[in-house]
């Protein structure tokens, strides 16, 4: 299960929700990022978009949803939806569409004639949608406190946590920073950490692969996948495989030969699968086994 993440690389508070006129009757963060450029927003769990607001003159909005219920920082799983004010710009983005956790959303910005470069950001449980309070602002809806719910990754700078004497903290994952590793040997991937999870797929010797966080013995590649770390090192070969995930789909057709060939099984979405070759509109990943490439990213 996917841990919910603070969507920055930086944390720079500059207003939290006590003793803050604009942000009165909600539990929204402002944070400024590493300086006053502007800084990239990244999906704080693999999620989909359920809402964008975009209007000349006001603050663009978007809201994120969890696509599956998250662990949160206080121990509970949950399905959150974070909601993003004043992105500098959001016209691309369309309802329903998915990132995974980790990509690049966004950046922050300054709509809605805010004073400077900086990221609003709410959390709510949920699929959840706005509502304006009894002090006449937009919130969201279903609100709970970011700092609860929300982990730092451990390699996130943390510039500054308070605003007006009350410090508003995040607890850090010790086990959060991605890396690449490589498979040093054919490796079963599951849908959990434990020999006792369902096998969805077989990666190949030095296949590359990002290692989001590990739990023991078993290193988590992508949402719910996760391979034995004791055959993935750091090392890189002289020659490796790429990999990719599925996406877009809930299960997607193995077949034996490219072009529509026999269906010799299924894999789940978010499944990591190494890339042989590459023909056409198909890809290799497996011995006679072939995907269509549509469904994957």
């Amino acid at each position: 299960m996917e841990k919910a993440y603070f969507p920055m690389k930086y944390y720079n508070l500059t207003q939290g929700y006590l003793n803050s006129s604009t942000h009165q009757g909600t539990y929204a963060l402002d944070t400024a990022g590493k300086d006053s450029g502007k800084d990239a927003i990244y999906a704080p769990f693999s999620c989909k978009v359920t809402k964008k607001y975009v209007k000349a003159g006001h603050a663009y909005t978007v809201w994120l949803t969890s696509l599956e219920k998250v662990l949160t920082a206080n121990g509970k799983k949950e399905y959150l939806t974070m909601m993003i004010v004043h992105p500098e710009d959001i016209a691309k983005l369309k309802v329903g569409q998915v990132f995974k956790q980790g990509d690049l959303v966004c950046y922050e910005g300054k709509t809605g004639n805010a004073s400077g470069n900086h990221l609003h950001m709410e959390l709510g449980i949920g699929a959840c949608g706005w509502h304006k309070n009894s002090y006449g602002i937009y919130t969201i809806d279903n609100a709970v406190k970011p700092q609860d719910y929300l982990f730092l990754r451990n390699d996130t700078i943390v510039k500054n946590d308070v605003y007006k004497g009350t410090k508003y903290s995040f607890k850090v994952d010790d086990n959060s920073s991605s890396i690449v590793k490589y498979t040093t040997t054919d490796l079963n991937e599951r849908k959990g950490p434990g020999t006792n999870y369902p096998l969805v797929n077989t990666l190949l010797e030095n296949t590359a692969v990002t290692v989001y966080e590990t739990n023991g013995s078993w290193a988590r590649i992508e949402q719910d996948m996760w391979v034995s770390n004791n055959f993935l090192t750091t090392k890189k070969p002289q020659n490796y495989y790429k990999s990719m995930e599925v996406y877009n789909c809930e299960t997607l057709n193995v077949r034996q030969s490219a072009n529509n060939g026999l269906i010799v099984g299924t894999i789940p979405v978010n499944t990591v699968v190494s890339v042989i070759e590459v023909q056409n509109d198909w890809t290799r990943i497996g011995q006679n086994k072939w995907v269509y490439n549509a469904y994957l990213k």
